[in-house]
């Protein structure tokens, strides 16, 4: 007869059968759950959820401890929610959830909002504020500018016509009263002598 050869995935699937009936008993011994107390410490119930009957114990950075016997009451918290356990000896006796006043969340972040958009509001106006401030420092200053512009144009008119009528003006050459008199000494002298000449005298 052929040996079939199995293959890895046949083997570890055998391999986990045997260990778990090798295991059987013992895995089925073990039965527990573990829920956080109200304190941050670890409480673990013999049962595989807490319910009245349930043993107690407080799993410690040195091991499982049994609940000390003057505890008589332990919160936990049960599917998110606060659970009241009355115990006696270490033996859960009743079981109470515990009320939770809301908070007022909503509300809480509401109001938040609120603050940060009032904060925003303010910041912004603020802002604008100054931003209508520099415009306005901006356009004094432009309007200073346009009107010694303005004054400058109206200067450089009022020279150009001037110059424009010194230009059309007729032109006039002086008359020098030293060069005049010379022109008569000279006249004067040129005729005495021709009279003199003439008529020798």
């Amino acid at each position: 007869m052929e040996n079939k050869k199995q293959t890895f995935k046949e083997v570890f699937s055998d391999m986990k059968d045997l260990f778990k009936d090798i295991f059987k008993d013992e895995i089925s011994e073990q039965k527990f759950a573990d829920y956080k107390a109200k304190d941050g410490s670890i409480i673990r119930t013999d049962t595989e959820e807490v319910a009245v009957g349930s043993k107690l114990q407080i799993i410690t950075s040195e091991g499982v401890m049994d609940v000390p016997a003057e505890v008589t009451e332990v919160v936990i918290m049960v599917n998110d929610l606060p659970t009241k356990l009355y115990v006696e000896n270490g033996i859960v006796k009743g079981i109470e959830p515990v009320e939770v006043e809301e908070e007022p969340v909503m509300e809480e972040m509401a109001n938040e909002n609120n603050e940060q958009f009032e904060a925003k509001f303010t910041e912004l106006s603020e802002r604008i504020s100054k931003l209508e401030e520099a415009l306005g420092i901006a356009n004094q200053s432009l309007e200073a500018a346009t009107s010694t512009i303005n004054k400058q144009n109206e200067l450089n008119r009022s020279l150009f016509s001037l110059i424009e009528k010194i230009a059309d003006a007729p032109s006039v050459t002086p008359k020098s009263e030293s060069k005049e008199n010379f022109k008569k000494q000279n006249s004067l002298t040129s005729l005495e002598e021709f009279r003199k000449k003439a008529f020798n005298y």
